[in-house]
């Protein structure tokens, strides 16, 4: 470039500065040199020369403007053009970062204002021409640097407290229709849950029994009457367990009251007796009062125990020194010797009369053994010629029983501890089952001479062994066994026992008043019972270790039995009121009906999980799918896979949850599928035993 251009070119930079910074300004061009503000239109300032530049002058008194000239006006540049294309309500509501953008390219943008830095943004501001302002001239750049950045900063901050403000508004509206939510809820009449249910239930039955127990205790004792009434109070209690309300504590009164007036005859039968006597016969009579009918079930719960194999061990140097129990006299003294309480007929009268009804019943059909004639010929007592009276059991029975209990003064005629009322056996001490069909020595086994009461396991144990055969066999192997054993046999049949109501306790969550608990989700359910599964493996795992080094039959087979796959969800779907199975000899002619469960406790999870969540419309349509697939499995013969395949078929399981979960996808199965595994896993199990053959491998090279 030459100097003339050169000079030209900063002239023209001379002339234009003050234009721009009146612009920056945001003010007009109203001729004459002289700049307008366009909001009032007055001229507030002009264009002067100083030092060879143009400068913007502050006018002391605003004017209004003269008529423009045009021939006057300094020449517009590119920016001007800009401008006046733009509406001053655009220029009013543009940002410093878009005002910026627009009247001065290549000015500051969004991200250097942003950045704070004064001498970027007075760089960008300059336009390139910072080396030839003067020093007042960059500070004053500067200063619009600054100014800017803190307009731009209080912008950003506007928006930032305006989105703050809408976000707050948006949750507090959240919050609001929450609460409003909450409120109806609460309003609404709250769903019963499986306690209160069952605590309505239990109210309602414990009134009706206290209303039956009233109107028996108005009528006049009799035989009867008093054993309805003792039945009916038991059940009462039974009902209320520890939490007695008024109403069965009146009930309760009353009822002692009449039992009063019922036992004066047998209080005067036995008023002549010494205190030892009197004590113990009301004390057995006070217990036959306790009678349930409850079975001792569980695990070791009919098998020999500690104290029971020690106090027949004690016995049994005794009991073989004076006894033959081979020998049918002998055996009849020792009956006489172990019932040896004096009863009279009087006093086992008067108290058979108030026995509990169930008792009665129960009784009537103790050591009842052998079929056909032999069955026609059961003991039942004497009649009042002293004669034998058979028969098929009854009352009279019963009463002979009642009549043993008394006579063994409520223990054990083996072990000596106390009879379980609940659990009482009539033992043939030399086996019913050795007469082998002879009428008559059928008659000779099963007599009152033959006859003792025992506990039921002691009886389980004994079972057709001859009395030196259960010692030998039962009693004197156990009687070698050290503490350690007995812990070990406690701890395995202790956690076997407590297995049915950890699950019971489970399965409440999972089930509330017939319906799927609420809350309960899928995963929540698989998880639950995966971890239990997952408890019973390792507590059986932990308890194996024992189970083997005791090296006892029983304890390995009760370990044995320590299912590591639960059953709660077949339950579950019974608590549901849906069939736990499928009568597979439905079709098969005489035949009886039965249900056959499912082969797997997958089967039932695969269902129950496919209507967790769902509405209650759908779960409808899956149970009524299911009773069809039911009915599907026993009309065609088809079994489990019958089952499964109809319900994959027919939308009754959700294979999208059941795909997630091995165990159960590989249940529902369409039945190609099941055809199709079943082929695959008998040309693999074919192979396998082709190659074994073929190479001579044993089980014993494994």
């Amino acid at each position: 470039m030459d100097v003339f251009k050169y000079l030209k070119k900063a002239d023209s930079l001379l002339r234009e500065a003050a234009a721009d910074d009146a612009r920056e300004m945001g003010l007009e061009y109203a001729g004459y040199g002289k700049w307008k503000d366009p909001k009032t239109g007055q001229v507030t300032h002009k264009s002067i020369k100083q030092g060879g530049q143009t400068q913007l002058q502050k006018l002391d008194v605003p004017e209004q403007p003269q008529d423009q000239q045009p021939q006057q006006q300094d020449p517009k540049t590119l920016s001007d053009f800009k401008k006046d294309s733009s509406t001053p309500q655009q220029q009013a509501t543009s940002s410093v970062g878009d005002q910026m953008g627009r009247v001065i390219p290549g000015g500051p943008t969004p991200a250097t204002l942003a950045s704070g830095n004064v001498d970027t943004v007075s760089t960008q501001l300059s336009r390139g021409r910072g080396n030839v302002m003067s020093t007042q001239r960059q500070q004053s750049i500067k200063d619009k640097a600054r100014e800017m950045i803190a307009q731009f900063r209080a912008e950003k901050e506007a928006e930032a407290a305006a989105e703050l403000d809408a976000e707050i508004e948006a949750q507090t509206k959240e919050i609001d229709a929450a609460r409003a939510e909450q409120e109806k809820l609460d309003k609404a009449p709250k769903p019963i849950t499986m306690k209160k249910a069952l605590n309505r239930v239990k109210e309602d039955q414990t009134k009706e029994k206290s209303g039956e127990i009233d109107a028996l205790l108005r009528e006049e004792p009799t035989p009867d009457n008093v054993a309805d009434i003792v039945d009916t109070m038991l059940e009462l209690r039974k009902l209320v367990g520890d939490q007695a309300t008024d109403a069965t504590k009146k009930s309760e009164e009353k009822y002692a009251k009449y039992m009063e007036k019922v036992f004066k005859p047998f209080e005067d039968l036995i008023s002549s007796m010494d205190a030892k006597k009197q004590n113990s016969f009301v004390g057995l009579v006070a217990n036959a009062h306790k009678f349930t009918g409850r079975a001792n079930t569980g695990a070791g719960l009919n098998s020999l125990g500690k104290f029971d194999v020690q106090q027949l061990a004690l016995g049994k140097e005794r009991m073989f020194a004076n006894y033959d129990f081979d020998d049918k006299k002998s055996v009849e003294e020792y009956v006489r010797s172990v019932r040896d309480n004096e009863v009279d007929d009087k006093l086992v009268d008067a108290t058979f009369e108030i026995l509990p009804k169930k008792l009665k019943q129960t009784w009537g059909k103790k050591g009842m053994a052998g079929k056909g004639e032999l069955g026609k010929n059961h003991f039942l007592g004497y009649d009042e010629n002293g004669e034998e009276m058979r028969g098929q059991g009854g009352v009279d029975r019963a009463k002979y029983v009642w009549r043993m209990y008394l006579e063994q003064g409520g223990v054990d005629a083996y072990t000596g501890l106390p009879l379980n009322i609940d659990n009482i056996d009539l033992e043939h001490i030399r086996p019913a089952s050795g007469a082998e069909g002879d009428l008559e020595e059928f008659k000779t086994r099963e007599h009152e001479k033959n006859w003792v009461l025992v506990n039921a396991n002691v009886n389980q144990a004994k079972s057709d062994l001859s009395m030196a055969e259960f010692f030998e066999k039962q009693v004197d192997p156990l009687a070698e066994k050290e503490d350690e054993y007995w812990e070990t046999r406690s701890n395995i049949f202790d956690y076997r026992n407590s297995i049915p109501s950890k699950e019971a306790e489970l399965m409440s969550t999972f089930v509330d008043d017939g319906n799927i608990a609420d809350g309960l989700s899928p995963e929540v359910f698989m998880d639950m019972m995966e971890n239990h599964e997952a408890g019973l493996k390792k507590t059986k795992k932990d308890l194996g270790v024992t189970a083997n080094e005791s090296g006892d039959k029983e304890i390995k087979s009760a370990w044995n039995s320590i299912e590591t796959q639960s059953k709660i969800a077949k339950e579950v779907i019974t608590a549901l009121g849906l069939p736990r199975g499928y009568n597979k000899q439905k079709n098969v002619e005489g035949s009886k009906p039965r249900s056959n469960s499912m082969g797997s406790d997958n089967y039932y999870r695969g269902v129950f999980l496919s209507m967790i969540g769902k509405s209650p419309q759908e779960q409808e349509k899956i149970k009524s799918t299911y009773r069809d697939a039911i009915r599907h499995a026993e009309d065609s013969g088809g079994g489990y896979a019958a089952f499964a395949d109809y319900m994959v078929q027919n939308g009754g399981v959700d294979m999208e949850r059941i795909g997630q979960y091995k165990n159960l996808a590989k249940m529902f199965k369409t039945l190609k599928e099941a055809i199709d595994y079943a082929k695959s896993f008998l040309s693999k199990f074919n192979k396998r035993n082709e190659f074994i053959s073929k190479y001579n491998i044993g089980y014993q090279d494994r």
